[in-house]
């Protein structure tokens, strides 16, 4: 499905609440939604990454931009689709997006940041003893990652993980994709402007 138009939803100044974790509840919030009324037509982006340089290091930012058509996005610029996270975001309006803007993936990119996980799934997985995952993995060590990310809650498992996202390289056009729960695509792009 072609994205047409786009939602930003931008981040109240609150010094009770850090602005990434209130940006990660609004993501979770958006994730629950998408869950039940995606149906793979709404893509996720975060303008303030563009403005970074390659090297630079930092968050998300401040928007949480929403890219869809008209129909998939109006439900989303309504504040009661957010529940109790509207009051930490501005909503705004459902807008056409520019033309002769780039466009680029929005891409997932996952770190094996806890060799203890990787052992411990090699014994569950492949039925290794402790002596042998410690005698394999002897050498591994934590991958660091200078990615922006979000802290998410699983809901089936209760665990954090990190949603470490990367932009990919402008294409010369929209490539059209299918969009996960997350927003994210494995093919699609997102406008970048």
């Amino acid at each position: 499905m072609a994205l047409t138009h786009y939602l930003d939803v931008r981040l109240r100044p609150d010094a009770d609440i850090h602005p990434a974790h209130a940006l990660a509840a609004l993501f979770m919030r958006l994730h629950r939604y998408l869950v039940n009324h995606g149906d793979g037509a709404i893509a996720v982006s975060f303008p303030d990454l563009l403005k970074r340089s390659a090297n630079e290091v930092g968050g998300l930012g401040n928007v949480l931009r929403l890219h869809g058509n008209a129909e998939a996005l109006a439900p989303l610029a309504q504040s009661s689709t957010w529940g109790g996270s509207a009051s930490m975001a501005e909503i705004g309006q459902v807008e056409k997006i520019p033309e002769r803007i780039e466009h680029r993936q929005l891409l997932r990119v996952q770190v094996d940041s806890n060799p203890e996980r990787l052992m411990r799934r090699a014994m569950k997985r492949k039925g290794l003893t402790e002596a042998e995952v410690r005698e394999r993995y002897a050498n591994v060590r934590a991958e660091r990652s200078r990615l922006p990310f979000l802290a998410l809650s699983s809901q089936s498992t209760a665990q954090v993980f990190r949603l470490f996202l990367d932009l990919g390289q402008p294409q010369s056009g929209p490539i059209e994709g299918t969009f996960n729960a997350y927003g994210l695509s494995a093919q699609g792009t997102v406008p970048c402007f």
